[in-house]
């Protein structure tokens, strides 16, 4: 849970409140970027050392076995970072509906006690 989601989901929101949407996206965006920058380098990096194992830079084995598995591992950041977008996903579509329950006049307590149960669904840890 994050720092922001964890100020909102404290206190019920009243008539007015405004959930902090875009610094939680923010959250989750500066994440993903990192998840995929950081699956970038794995790539690369492992490419390079079985490119450098196959030319005889480094000893063959060797780079191919660390560069393979420092490949592989690169699909551990790629997967967190899909759950990072679909996070922001499902904030964006949060966001708008929280937009149309502020403009509704019926029933707003029970469309927010709503609301509020899935921001918790979102947020609760594992």
């Amino acid at each position: 849970m994050t720092r922001a989601s964890g100020d909102l989901l404290g206190a019920a929101p009243g008539v007015g409140q405004r959930i902090p949407f875009d610094s939680m996206i923010a959250v989750h965006r500066g994440a993903l970027r990192q998840y995929r920058l950081a699956a970038v380098l794995l790539l690369v990096m492992g490419l390079l050392l079985i490119l450098l194992g196959l030319i005889g830079i480094l000893p063959q084995v060797l780079a191919l076995v660390v560069g393979v598995v420092m490949a592989a591992v690169s699909v551990f950041p790629y997967r967190d970072g899909v759950e990072r977008q679909e996070r922001i996903d499902g904030l964006q579509v949060l966001h708008d509906e929280w937009r149309e329950l502020e403009g509704a006049s019926t029933e707003p307590e029970q469309d927010r006690e709503r609301f509020l149960g899935l921001l918790w669904k979102l947020y609760e840890k594992p």
